[in-house]
């Protein structure tokens, strides 16, 4: 029996400012695809001590000749179906610096999923082959010993120039590794393996000819988490006090029905700064998605005014009091 819970994910900012949010005037163009909208501050209660985790560094500008790099991202539920597509574009006169696409699989083992070639994927028609980020427990699906296996790809090279545009760009996803793939409503049929979660792209970009240089930093794991609550602090370089901007991947979010559960937040200390968050609401081609969730999400949230001039890092919570999910990436704009 799936387990449905109150989520809460907590966000613990080194040198906070103000709680008013200002978006950034480019980013401003392009809203991902499951950024809720904005909900006004509410005290909160404080989160509960957190288990700290890690969660491996995947690219960084940082070692990029010194520039404005901003980002995109969205996603999309792949549960029971295993194709979809993420629209995904760049703002205008910016240039593409690096595209990533993410994805999370469950299976009997990490060795089962390698068997159902988990780690293929085809994105606008051509095959990717990703590399394996980690491997966890189950969000409380399958039998005993079933696992999740993170998986991302470098796809720059696929997605070139096309995604800068007035319009949005549809990005194919298919022949993910699914084991059904007719839209079934998970909650009510035998769970088969494989089962994919769902997908993320993320886009960096540069911004020609603008100050004060930004930086991105994209992380990967593959922890799951059911009851209490899992952190992990990001360092960066000194923040320029401009376009802060945080997307938490997180698979197996879901909802009870067509109402929101109750006390669902996303939390920067005490203060809520978006009241449901995590709960599937990526899009999805599985029959059910929209009143029951996608099992996916991959909201962005603006920080720029939290987040202190000169701060150098940042600690993230996630609390889950009895649902189970997997915490499979992390971009940060500093």
């Amino acid at each position: 029996m799936r387990r449905y819970a109150l989520i809460a994910l907590a966000i613990v900012l080194i040198g906070l400012t103000s709680v008013a949010f200002m978006p950034s005037p480019l980013q401003g163009l392009v809203a991902t695809q499951t950024a809720g909208a904005s909900q006004g501050a509410v005290t909160g209660p404080v989160p509960s001590v957190a288990r700290k985790i890690s969660m491996t560094l995947l690219y960084s500008t940082n070692d990029l000749p010194a520039a404005r790099y901003e980002y995109v991202a969205a996603g999309m539920g792949l549960r029971d179906t295993g194709y979809g597509s993420i629209n995904l574009r760049l703002p205008l006169s910016t240039t593409l610096v690096k595209a990533l696409l993410f994805w999370d699989v469950l299976d009997a083992t990490a060795a089962a999923a390698g068997t159902h070639s988990a780690n293929l994927i085809v994105l606008d028609g051509v095959r990717v082959s990703g590399t394996k980020i980690a491997s966890g427990a189950s969000p409380c699906w399958g039998p005993t010993g079933e696992v999740n296996v993170a998986y991302y790809a470098d796809v720059t090279t696929i997605i070139g120039n096309s995604a800068t545009g007035t319009e949005w760009l549809g990005n194919t996803i298919s022949g993910a590794a699914s084991g059904l793939t007719n839209g079934e409503d998970p909650w009510t049929t035998t769970f088969t393996n494989p089962a994919m979660e769902g997908a993320s792209l993320v886009f960096i970009y540069s911004v020609p000819g603008v100050t004060p240089t930004t930086n991105v930093n994209i992380y990967g794991s593959a922890v799951e988490y059911s009851g209490g609550s899992v952190s992990f602090s990001a360092t960066f370089p000194a923040h320029a006090a401009t376009n802060a901007f945080v997307t938490p991947i997180i698979a197996d979010g879901q909802k009870q029905g067509i109402s929101q559960i109750p006390g669902q937040a996303f939390m920067m200390g005490v203060i809520t700064l978006q009241n449901v968050t995590l709960n599937g609401a990526d899009p999805s081609m599985q029959s059910l998605a929209q009143r029951k969730g996608s099992l996916w999400d991959s909201p962005t949230f603006d920080i720029t005014a939290a987040l202190a001039t000169g701060a150098t890092t940042a600690t993230f919570t996630i609390s889950a009091q009895s649902d189970c999910q997997v915490w499979t990436g992390l971009a940060i704009q500093t």
